[in-house]
């Protein structure tokens, strides 16, 4: 058997690839591919590897924060602009106390109009 490439289709590494096709001479098969040899070869194909991963990590990371900084400004937006439309609106409807100012203190409400007042008392509420 192989050393480390005793399954089929594995891929050799941090192995000596020409030991594995060596003693692998009988099932071709069985070495599928080789990665390095002497031990330390395959290092930099790890090293690689390992930097394009962390590339593709930092890529996706950077696109997520700006998504995620373009979403929160977007809700700080909304509130601003939310507060800013009340103010406004508290400015347009001002609210005046006329109580005691010229009817006095025994001022009521006009009575109701007599066919609201049957109406009223046709549903049983008056």
């Amino acid at each position: 058997m192989c050393a480390d490439c005793h399954l089929p289709g594995t891929l050799c590494m941090w192995t000596d690839c020409t030991t594995c096709f060596e003693s692998c001479a009988g099932a071709a098969s069985e070495c599928g591919g080789c990665l390095g040899g002497a031990g330390e070869a395959g290092l930099p194909l790890v090293l690689i590897i390992s930097l394009i991963v962390l590339g593709l990590f930092t890529v996706i990371g950077i696109f997520y924060s700006v998504l995620v900084a373009t979403m929160v400004g977007q809700r700080i937006w909304q509130r601003h602009y939310h507060i800013l439309a009340k103010r406004m609106l508290t400015k347009e409807y001002v609210v005046e106390d006329v109580d005691g100012e010229v009817n006095g203190n025994d001022w009521s409400p006009p009575a109701l109009p007599p066919e609201h007042v049957q109406q009223l008392k046709s549903l049983g509420l008056m």
